[in-house]
This record gives structure tokens, C-alpha cells and sequence, in this order.
């Protein structure tokens, strides 16, 4: 084996120690019983509308295009 190929190997063993946890981590989501809301987290944002949010002193830097928040 090269330099090169063994430091390859290792990038490739890293991205695999780091990445599939985290991909993994969305199939473990639980699902709320009995259709109740999960009272343990808080929404931030309603899609919609900034409404509670100071993004910047500049009004026009931030909006909400198809429920999601663009900044220029």
C-alpha cells in the first residue's frame, strides 16, 4: 500500500465514524403516542412569519419564502 491509499483509508474510516452516527440518529426517532404533542420541545419558527425574531437592524435582510428563512 502507498502513502497515498493508507490516508485515504483513514479519511474514508473517519467519515465513517463521524457520519453514519449521525445519519443514523434520524431513524431513531420515536413517534409521540397516542397523537399527543411532545411537550418537550418548543417551536422556534411557524413557517410562516418572523414574528418574534430580530434578525438584524436592517428589516429587508431577512424573510420567509415557501417556510423557510432566507437572509441575505
Amino acid at each position: 500500500m502507498t502513502l497515498q491509499s493508507i490516508h485515504r483509508v483513514f479519511l474514508f474510516s473517519v467519515f465513517l465514524v463521524t457520519a453514519f452516527p449521525i445519519l443514523h440518529a434520524d431513524d431513531q426517532v420515536q413517534p409521540v403516542p397516542d397523537g399527543k404533542e411532545d411537550s418537550s420541545w418548543t417551536s422556534l419558527f411557524d413557517g410562516k412569519t418572523l414574528a418574534g425574531w430580530k434578525a438584524s437592524e436592517n428589516k429587508e435582510s431577512c424573510r420567509v419564502e415557501d417556510g423557510a428563512i432566507c437572509v441575505n
